[in-house]
């Protein structure tokens, strides 16, 4: 009897393998045995199954969840138990004898648990499933489950950016922000979509109210819907109803991704299944569908100049923060393909890059201007005095062209408030982090940038109009605005910064996809819009002051030196 039930595992396991390719079967084998080797080197002897074995193998569910935690440490523990209950559930589901053994995991079980969780893509149940396990053992609400998916899932996505890795000390060592930036994209997954449909339905009730009395009483039941998600996304007495959760991971499918990108991890070992320096085209493949998909996150070049760390991007954003903007990417300005590569005459993948810095390049117009202009697709961001922190993604380059300009890809954004700011999640009708795109709008003044004209306001603008845009940024670099009344026509984003007039502290600016030129471009434009005599004239009738003719922009190098001399003045 127990021969053919081994034998039944062992069809049942080789008949799972089979669909997975060649490589991924040696992953799950090899990650399989890592998982049964427990820390203690007693039981250690006595539980690795050979190569032979692994068929029939089990292990304990104590042992899984330890092997689990220590393996794959950015992976929240709690998490961890949740899933080791899972694995041991599809094994008892899998096992077809009387005797089924309700705390073991089986290699076969192992392997249909992958299957429901990277395979079938849209298999919402395993989630499920996991969450409800979680709760019976933490009686967590829906916001801590999805806390712990996001912590434990953005150390291994950002580790696509190339900058750091998901074992680096910098997920165990939390800065507040990043706690904060994290319960932000906690709220955002949850209640994002919910709340898109209530300002949806609140449009169509200003409209309807034109024509009947009703318009208020609908606009209380639809508030006191939204409020009652809110209710059950924040109360630990019962699991949430299955089809209600369902709902919300169709509008949200985001939070499926991130748990098909932990299961990944848990199930093969690692997103990277070769080295960084490979040149095998199935891998290069993989990686940039997982990059498209948004599993990793797109690659990134490390800034240039001693103010960053060797860990660090930005002055404004955190990991967090980019996985949220990087789902309102284009798929062009998250990875290249092989094909859009050659086109390109490149042999690498698509690397975001910091080309502009106010603490590193300094507060001139000029400077920022010159970095901007005719480069490709960018991300603005802007951190105002008071703390807040927003801006805008725009698809096509910035150019001088004297009129709006642009298209619906194009958003605008806010990622924080002040943390001093409290803000009632019941009562806004916007999230503190959420990103607005233009096809929505009523216009499309998608982007507009200006300068040296006399008729013309000299400003970068953003949706809109003229002294009244969703996000403008005055040319003397200092001060702007963020107007809504209540929404920005073109973006119908909400007011961006905490007060309508806001004055700069920092601003940063990210080449998210450069341009396509040929070998003339290049040489025509290889010294930036400071080079060029038609602009230089803009500028120089603007009565701005110009570096000389003959000379291209200060040396970064020399222009930082600069800075932190400053900075040590002032300190």
């Amino acid at each position: 009897m127990g021969n053919q039930s081994s034998r039944d595992q062992q069809k049942g396991a080789e008949s799972l393998l089979s669909t997975w390719t060649p490589k991924q079967q040696a992953q799950l084998k090899e990650q399989f045995t890592r998982l049964s080797r427990p820390t203690n080197e007693k039981q250690q002897q006595q539980t690795v199954p050979s190569e032979s074995a692994i068929t029939t193998a089990t292990i304990p569910v104590e042992i899984l969840a330890q092997t689990l935690s220590t393996i794959n440490k950015p992976i929240q523990s709690e998490l961890v138990d949740a899933l080791a209950a899972y694995i041991v559930y599809t094994s008892t589901n899998n096992n077809s004898s009387n005797n089924k053994k309700s705390s073991q995991a089986s290699f076969q079980g192992f392997l249909k648990a992958a299957q429901n969780t990277i395979q079938h893509k849209n298999n919402f149940s395993a989630l499920y499933t996991t969450y409800t396990f979680a709760y019976k053992k933490y009686q967590c609400s829906l916001e801590t489950f999805v806390l712990w998916l996001v912590k434990s899932a953005i150390p291994f996505w950002f580790e696509g950016s190339g900058m750091v890795k998901s074992t680096d000390k910098i997920w165990s060592q939390q800065t507040d922000e990043d706690d904060t930036s994290s319960r932000r994209l906690m709220q955002y997954l949850i209640y994002r979509e919910q709340k898109q449909k209530y300002r949806q339905k609140k449009r169509e009730q200003e409209e309807m109210a034109l024509w009947t009395d009703d318009a208020d009483t609908t606009k209380e039941k639809d508030k006191a819907e939204a409020n009652a998600w809110y209710d059950q996304a924040t109360q630990s007495s019962h699991v949430i109803n299955e089809e209600i959760f369902k709902t919300w991971i169709i509008d949200m499918p985001v939070v499926l991704i991130l748990f098909q990108l932990i299961a990944k991890v848990v199930f093969l070992g690692s997103l990277f299944s070769t080295t960084e320096d490979s040149t095998d085209d199935e891998d290069r493949d993989t990686q940039h569908q997982d990059r498209i998909e948004g599993i990793l996150s797109p690659a990134i070049e490390k800034p240039s100049g001693k103010l960053f760390g060797k860990d660090e991007f930005s002055k404004l954003l955190t990991p967090y923060d980019y996985f949220m903007l990087t789902r309102s990417l284009p798929s062009n300005a998250r990875s290249w393909s092989t094909y859009e590569q050659s086109q390109r005459k490149v042999q690498h993948d698509l690397e975001h890059k910091l080309i502009f810095s106010s603490r590193r390049d300094g507060t001139s117009w000029q400077i920022f201007v010159n970095r901007i202009v005719n480069q490709g697709a960018t991300l603005l961001v802007i951190k105002a005095k008071d703390g807040s922190v927003f801006g805008g993604y725009t698809d096509e380059e910035w150019k001088p062209v004297t009129d709006w300009y642009g298209n619906s890809s194009n958003f605008l954004f806010r990622i924080r408030y002040p943390s001093d700011t409290k803000i009632d999640i019941t009562q806004e009708d916007q999230l503190v982090m959420d990103a607005w795109n233009g096809d929505l709008g009523s216009n499309s003044h998608y982007q507009y940038l200006c300068w040296g004209k006399q008729s013309l306001p000299n400003a970068l603008a953003m949706g809109g109009q003229f002294d009244y845009a969703g996000l403008w940024l005055d040319s003397d670099f200092s001060h702007g605005h963020s107007k809504a009344g209540p929404v920005c026509t073109t973006y119908q984003s909400p007011q961006l910064s905490l007060e309508e007039d806001f004055t700069v502290d920092q601003i940063e600016v990210f080449l998210m996809r450069p341009m396509i030129r040929d070998d003339d471009d290049m040489m025509e434009n290889k010294g930036g819009v400071l080079s060029r005599t038609e602009d230089m004239e803009f500028m120089e009738m603007a009565g701005k002051k110009l570096y000389s003719r003959d000379l291209q922009e200060p040396d970064l190098h020399d222009q930082e030196e600069e800075n932190d001399e400053q900075d040590n003045n002032t300190k």
